[in-house]
This record gives C-alpha cells, structure tokens and sequence, in this order.
C-alpha cells in the first residue's frame, strides 16, 4: 500500500512523456473530489479521482523487484468486446443545434469498457452516429455539457499528430487538449444534423 505513496515527480514525468500517457501523482489537493494528475506531456493537473488513470508505483529504497502482474485469467472480463459491452449512454440534445442528439458513452458499473480513439470512433460508427468533434463550437458546447457536470474526460474528433500517437480530448474542465490516442477515454458520439 505505502508503495504508491509520495511518487517521485521526475520519474512519473520521464515514463508519462515518453509512453505518452498520463497518470495519477500522490498530494493533497485544496478542492474535494480532485486529485493531481501528470499529463502525457509532464504537466501536473487537478482531475476527477473517480476517473480510470493509469498510475506509476514506486518501491522502499533498495528495492530492486515488482510484484509479479496477475495472471490473465483474473484480469477483469467486463469489457471482451467494446461493440457489444452495454455502455451507460446519457443523451443531451442540443438546443443550438435544435435538438441535435449528443451521447456519452460512460461505464457502466466498476468494470467499465473504456476505449482508445480509434475504438470510439468505431463503435460511434457502428450506431450510425459520429465522433463529437473538437472543431466546431457547437459541438464542444454540448461535448462540455455532458462532461464538465460528471468530471470525466472524453474523446474528440479531428485533424491532429495521430502519426505521432496524438489524438484531441476534452478534459472535465471543458478544456481541449491533445493526449496518446491509444489511452482509455470515455467519448461522446453525436448524431446527424437536425434538417432545417
């Protein structure tokens, strides 16, 4: 338990660069429900303490060894197949774009089913809906709507460094940034646009 405890920050910040992935980081944050988090590119950050993140545990001093991982078959099977698992869809309709149906794709109990980007952009495809993207104003809005309230994170879509293994994401905040498209997020698809 004490191994988590009081990570060192430039350890965390060289493997979150480098595998371009965030994780948590131990400390007390002045606001309930936050926690600090060190983004892919070795900033520290307040999140949501609910959400899944990765985490890096560190040893007492002289320890040269882990703990072996567990074998697979008691890894969780929640989530086999992300295009059948039965997500927890909340809907929003968004009045400025009169009526347009927006879903985030959120867990649905402690073994969610969190995808990477291209995973979200398959199972928004295969509900014949689009990943909500980070380009139009409207669709960040009702995107914040959904996640700001909940304090999760979620996917967008849009042209970036996906050769370079980044894809853009909405923070709880409502803040769009980019992070290592292969991390597990929550998305939100949005349907077709309301006819005139």
């Amino acid at each position: 338990m004490d191994a988590c405890l009081h990570v060192h920050a430039a350890a965390v910040r060289q493997l979150a660069i480098s595998r371009h992935v965030t994780s948590w980081l131990d400390g007390d944050t002045s606001e309930f429900g936050l926690c600090y988090l060190m983004s892919q590119e070795g900033f520290v950050h307040q999140q949501g303490c609910n959400q899944p993140v990765r985490f890096v545990c560190r040893g007492a001093a002289g320890t040269d060894s882990a703990l072996p991982s567990p074998p697979p078959s008691q890894l969780s099977q929640a989530c086999v197949d992300p295009f059948t698992y039965a997500y927890k869809k909340i809907e929003y309709r968004n009045p400025a774009e009169r009526g347009r149906l927006y879903i985030l794709y959120d867990i649905n109990g402690p073994d969610g089913c969190l995808n990477d980007f291209q995973t979200a952009k398959a199972v928004c495809a295969r509900d014949k809906l689009e990943l909500a993207p980070q380009d139009d104003s409207k669709s960040l809005a009702a995107v914040s709507q959904l996640v700001r309230s909940r304090r999760v994170t979620s996917w967008l879509d849009g042209k970036t460094s996906e050769s370079a293994g980044l894809c853009y994401l909405m923070s709880q905040e409502g803040f769009v940034h980019q992070q290592g498209c292969n991390q597990p997020v929550r998305f939100v698809c949005r349907g077709a646009a309301a006819r005139p």
